[in-house]
């Protein structure tokens, strides 16, 4: 069951689990004492440095908006990959994508991450719902 029946690409599905860790700790930028989850050249492109992430404002929300559209497209990039994943993994690339969409579309994309990491209950249990039937359809 871990290896999925050798049909798993292992390394995919860690950079699947990765760029989703790398997501959800994304709210911790404000946090002075915490991992910085951003690229160091994506704080020098925006002009910022680690301790005017604390405060928002536009160049903070154009960093969270870059690097949200980079872990989408590099989420999509494993996605693309041809690998067997478990459910849970495929749950949290929907509900991970679905998070991404709306942070992108909020004014402040950090404050949106922050608050809705998780899908709510019934959309969590929707995501879990079409990815297992898609999963029995083979897709």
């Amino acid at each position: 069951a871990l290896f999925l029946g050798g049909t798993a690409n292992i390394d995919a599905n860690a950079a699947l689990w990765a760029l989703s860790s790398l997501l959800h700790a994304l709210p911790d930028i404000a946090t002075p004492d915490a991992r910085l989850p951003v690229a160091l050249d994506l704080l020098a492109r925006h002009g910022l440095s680690r301790a005017s992430l604390a405060a928002p404002g536009s160049a903070r929300a154009a960093l969270v908006r870059d690097q949200l559209a980079t872990l989408r497209g590099e989420m999509q990039g494993a996605q693309g990959v041809v690998s067997t994943r478990t459910l849970a993994l495929r749950v949290r690339m929907r509900a991970d994508d679905w998070l991404i969409g709306q942070a992108l579309r909020a004014p402040d994309p950090l404050a949106h991450v922050a608050t809705r990491s998780d899908p709510r209950r019934l959309r969590g249990l929707y995501f879990a719902w079409s990815e297992a039937r898609a999963a029995t359809r083979g897709r």
